[in-house]
């Protein structure tokens, strides 16, 4: 490197395989659309392996079939852990398979180290842009379907940010008629205290 200048930074996630013990939940993921906020990984666990968000319907696929490589957790660098942005459900699929191991004896071992894609804990514009358009294809657009007020959530959120509502729009390439669809009632709920 040439004295006096910095390494460009990269604007793409580091892949690895990660301990589940490493990983935490998140708390403030849009998914949850506010409601396990402020709540323990043990409360996060219990919350996400049932209803609303059924990460027990996981169970019997990753027993069989393992954790399949191409479809990592998206997470973040926090200390000498990391907190799963994307993949919530599965990681407390996983929990729940390796604290039970007695009822499934025929476990693939591949659930011992996770795939993941680490994002940057404080990630530039271009980061913070590329995360948000992988979130937003994933969710916005139905590889994996979020509850309408979760798409709400995560549209206001990223909305806050540079660009606003437009950047976000044009990033994920939505509509601003599919942004108000969830904006919409989301404002009028919060406008009246609901």
């Amino acid at each position: 490197m040439i004295k006096g200048t910095e390494a460009p930074r990269r604007a793409h996630p580091d892949s690895d395989y990660v301990h589940p013990d490493k990983l935490e939940f998140d708390p403030e993921n849009p998914r949850f659309g506010g409601l396990l906020a402020g709540k323990s990984q043990e409360e996060l666990q219990l919350a996400i392996f049932g209803e609303p968000y059924y990460a027990s319907e996981l169970v019997d696929s990753l027993v069989e079939n393992g954790f399949i490589d191409y479809e990592p957790l998206v997470v973040s660098r926090k200390a000498d852990t990391f907190v799963v942005i994307e993949g919530n459900r599965r990681l407390a699929a996983v929990r729940h398979i390796r604290s039970n191991l007695s009822q499934y004896p025929n476990r693939k071992s591949d659930l011992d180290l996770i795939p993941v894609l680490i994002f940057p804990s404080n990630p530039d514009d271009r980061e913070e842009s590329a995360m948000r358009v992988y979130l937003g294809i994933r969710h916005l657009l139905g590889f994996r379907e979020w509850p309408p007020i979760s798409k709400a959530i995560f549209l206001e959120r990223q909305s806050q940010n540079d660009g606003g509502l437009d950047q976000i729009i044009k990033e994920v390439r939505i509509t601003k008629q599919q942004a108000r669809r969830f904006l919409v009632p989301y404002r009028l709920m919060r406008k009246a205290g609901l």
